[in-house]
């Protein structure tokens, strides 16, 4: 993996090399034996990778995927061009004392990143935030409402394809050629798309309305400007807007996959049951808001 050669070959080991530059910038080696350690571009001294601190050098080298092991073993000079600039000359001169002091050993280079977490388990959230800074990238607009709120886990990831208009509505399913036509089959009058599944389909029109809540010109892309009533709880309220949307998009499951009709009395009772069970992921102190959601629900 430090050189990424070998006979392996595919989709997978091309996917794979795409990544290596991201691994490497976010991990740092231990070296032991050197023989899964790039010298160029993994950081395995103190000063840096390599490619970076001495970028004249660098630019000289006849392999840049070359292990430590091997350039200790043969010497750095073996591994540039014969005819070095004065500039490389110089940085060559201020290496050569940092790998005078490089030991190696017997046992297997050990890599680590402090952006793993306990059990040595890589996270996500800090490997993204740096590769949007990175990269110049501005977070997306609905990171906030979908990811940083109380909404079980399943609920979250639900809620990040719908308000990407990515989940499994039939006008997804026609482009995929996995159904013939993209016609609603709740109301049968308009294309099933995000926006008529959760807006203005008559099925979905009813609940929001029950609600009070005016979603004229709402669409999907900013889903977390749907307006609440202001008798309502204003925190946790990105949590009903998806308990909302999860349990008409759970209805409309049920109806195509196991022929259940819609019914507005059984969408408030699984809504009241699954307030109180979303509820219990809040702290104590919040739960009470929840009161206010399930009187709500249940007066409908």
């Amino acid at each position: 993996m430090a050189t990424m050669a070998g006979e392996v070959a595919g989709p997978h080991w091309r996917d794979l090399a795409e990544l290596m530059p991201l691994y490497r910038a976010v991990t740092t080696c231990a070296v032991g034996d050197g023989a899964s350690t790039c010298f160029w571009e993994d950081r395995w001294l103190n000063c840096g990778r390599l490619k970076e601190v001495f970028p004249l050098l660098h630019s000289h080298a006849v392999s840049t995927e070359v292990s430590v092991a091997r350039v200790l073993r043969d010497g750095v000079r073996s591994h540039l061009m014969p005819r070095l600039t004065a500039g490389a000359w110089e940085e060559l001169a201020n290496l050569s004392p940092l790998l005078e002091d490089v030991l190696l050993s017997e046992d297997d280079d050990r890599r680590s990143s402090p952006l793993v977490g306990p059990e040595n388990v890589m996270r996500a959230d800090p490997i993204y935030k740096m590769l949007m800074k990175t990269t110049s990238a501005p977070l997306c607009a609905f990171s906030t409402f979908v990811w940083q709120n109380r909404a079980p886990p399943r609920v979250q990831f639900f809620a990040w394809l719908l308000v990407q208009e990515r989940v499994q509505c039939r006008t997804n399913l026609l482009l995929k050629n996995i159904v013939d036509d993209a016609r609603c089959e709740l109301c049968n009058q308009a294309d099933e798309t995000c926006d008529h599944l959760i807006f203005t389909c008559p099925a979905a029109a009813d609940i929001w309305s029950a609600l009070g809540v005016n979603t004229e010109g709402c669409i999907m892309a900013w889903l977390w400007t749907v307006p609440f009533l202001a008798t309502l709880p204003n925190k946790h309220s990105s949590v009903y807007i998806l308990l909302v949307c999860w349990q008409l998009w759970k209805q409309r499951n049920n109806f195509v996959f196991n022929g259940v009709p819609p019914s507005i009395s059984r969408f408030w009772s699984v809504c009241k049951e699954d307030t109180w069970l979303w509820c219990q992921r809040w702290p104590v102190v919040d739960r009470v808001l929840a009161e206010v959601w399930w009187s709500t629900f249940s007066s409908m």
